[in-house]
């Protein structure tokens, strides 16, 4: 049992076992000095997400922090065996994409996926929403290796992967499942 955070409000949402023992795990803080945060990293809004690596007895390995001026959260988080994948939620438009396949934002709420890998680098980063509000909050990978999302939506009309089971929504929020190719 450890605790781990600053100042600030930190809370980790998920944590996954990695293949050599260690865990990577995500969240959101507030704090300007979460543990492991190098030169590089700095918090840049009023949450932003956090990622971090420890290895099998604990030690910090790493940590990612990621976000722009306003509200990202890291709610979700799935290991392969070469890389970590991070789902979670903005409010902002300023986060850098890096390889997206939604590079802007749809609306007031949009999902965040992430694909670092195991050194903390930022392989891919990209939104995902409609016109409405979207939150991420789970991510898995398929028998294939793509990256399957869930959250919420109050959009009507999604980039929906084809031959989906119900292609628009129904109600005030709904919640989304999608492959991502």
């Amino acid at each position: 049992l450890t605790y781990i955070g600053a100042s600030g409000t930190d809370e980790i949402l998920a944590v996954r076992d990695l293949p050599d023992g260690g865990i990577a795990a995500c969240g959101r803080t507030t704090s300007v000095a979460f543990p492991g945060m190098d030169s590089n990293d700095s918090l840049s809004g009023i949450y932003d997400m956090v990622i971090f690596r420890m290895d099998s007895a604990g030690q910090l390995l790493w940590t990612t922090i990621y976000g722009g001026l306003y509200y990202e959260s890291a709610n979700g988080m799935q290991v392969s065996d070469s890389a970590i994948y991070v789902i979670g939620s903005t409010n902002g438009n300023d986060i850098p994409m890096v390889n997206a396949f939604q590079d802007s934002t749809g609306g007031s709420y949009d999902a965040v996926i992430l694909k670092l890998d195991f050194s903390g680098n930022i392989l891919q980063a990209s939104y995902f929403g409609g016109s409405g509000a979207e939150q991420g909050f789970g991510i898995d990978l398929d028998s294939t290796g793509q990256v399957v999302i869930g959250g919420s939506s109050t959009s009507t009309i999604l980039p929906m992967s084809p031959g989906n089971y119900q292609p628009a929504g129904g109600g005030a929020v709904d919640g989304f499942i999608t492959v991502m190719n």
